[in-house]
């Protein structure tokens, strides 16, 4: 029995990102199956709040802990106990042994995802005493280097409230439209589009928006459903897990941090939909979405509009910033990636089934978009649980 490890893991379990990185830290048992997970009680029981262990915290009862922490006292309750911890907070950075979101990453990803649907117009939803939310904002405003941003903060509640969901709406009524909106999380995304149907606003027509976590329970609560950025949670849970058993071990507290990072962007109806005014452009899109599957070429794309290379060309580089064969390379690229981590396919099967006839070539534009090889790319960003182990 002595050489069992009790393990604390306080983090929400009713949302996905919580399972998620549960799910991580649970596969990393596998590896040291002497460890005993307390995960927090039922609602019904007591509440998830550091004062409910502070006893046996202090009584050096578990032997590491990974959690959520909101309050700064109880940051620095753990951090000057005796127990290894592996902390995350809502509302500050937390320097070492710590997880946190890559939320400059978040802010890009969605930036580049609103610019090549062709937005001029683009919006954050959240709640700037969060400290993700603020960076998210940060992030994808700086990557927006053209076009006009709107900001809107909430309080941290945002259960249903008139007289905030009648400020949400003055403020979405009131913003140009159309218009591309990234919220700091689905739970944001959530309120927003029902605050939308509320107010007789169109989504996506009218706005788009984009949330973060891909929690498909949250965002298949509403209609339209919810596109999100899905982000490698149980990875990173897993590499939590690796930390902590490492300072438990080694009784030495290194100065490491795990970071969340995203994957992929799961495209569902809020956002299903191209703004870019340009019939040309719009359909040269279009095609290219619908034969992403196929060795497309500039030229099959031509056939199908019915204009000049050049005047393809120039239409491409003026709106979206790239060349047509830039825009084909980066959509194909972007499917592989997301099946890379969405599945156990191989790799030559994905190069294949995503349009690419010749595995070098494949490998070396893999490599020029991504900065990484496709198997690389795949054990960074795929859970360990999805992996064959």
């Amino acid at each position: 029995m002595a050489d069992i490890k009790q393990v604390l893991v306080l983090v929400e379990t009713s949302r996905e990102y919580g399972r998620s990185l549960i799910k991580g830290i649970l596969e990393y048992c596998k590896f040291v199956p002497k460890w005993k997970i307390e995960l927090p009680p039922p609602f019904y029981i007591k509440q998830n709040r550091i004062s409910a262990y502070r006893k046996a915290i202090q009584q050096n009862y578990y032997d590491g802990i990974i959690g959520h922490i909101h309050k700064p006292s109880d940051y620095h309750f753990i951090m000057n106990s005796k127990t290894p911890a592996i902390l995350q907070s809502i509302y500050t950075h937390i320097e070492r042994e710590s997880i946190g979101a890559d939320n400059t990453g978040i802010g890009i990803k969605a930036a580049d995802f609103f610019l090549q649907k062709g937005y001029r117009n683009f919006g954050f939803f959240g709640c700037n005493k969060l400290y993700f939310s603020a960076e998210r904002a940060n992030a994808f405003s700086s990557h927006l280097q053209s076009g006009s941003i709107f900001e809107f903060s909430t309080g941290i509640d945002i259960r249903p409230n008139e007289q905030r969901t009648k400020k949400i709406g003055n403020w979405l009524r009131g913003l140009p439209k159309p218009i591309g909106i990234l919220a700091c999380n689905d739970e944001w995304a959530k309120l927003m589009n029902e605050v939308c149907t509320l107010y007789e606003i169109n989504v996506p027509e009218d706005i788009s928006i984009l949330g973060v976590d891909n929690d498909e329970i949250i965002c298949k609560t509403t209609w339209p459903y919810i596109s999100s950025i899905a982000l490698n949670t149980e990875k990173a849970g897993f590499a939590s897990a690796s930390l902590l058993d490492k300072i438990m071990r080694t009784k030495h507290k290194p100065s490491e941090s795990i970071t969340i990072t995203p994957t992929y962007i799961e495209e569902r109806q809020s956002t299903d939909i191209t703004v870019i005014k340009d019939e040309t452009v719009s359909k040269a899109l279009q095609f290219i979405n619908m034969n992403i599957d196929k060795p497309i070429q500039v030229t099959d794309i031509l056939e199908h509009v019915l204009v000049s290379r050049r005047c393809l060309q120039e239409k491409f580089n003026k709106i979206l910033g790239r060349s047509v064969l830039h825009q084909i390379r980066k959509m194909q690229i972007e499917r592989v990636a997301k099946l890379l981590v969405q599945t156990d396919l191989s790799i030559t099967h994905i190069s294949n089934i995503c349009g690419f006839t010749s595995f070098n070539n494949f490998s070396r534009l893999f490599k020029k978009y991504k900065g990484t090889t496709p198997t690389a790319y795949r054990q960074a960003y795929k859970s360990k649980s999805q992996n064959k182990l």
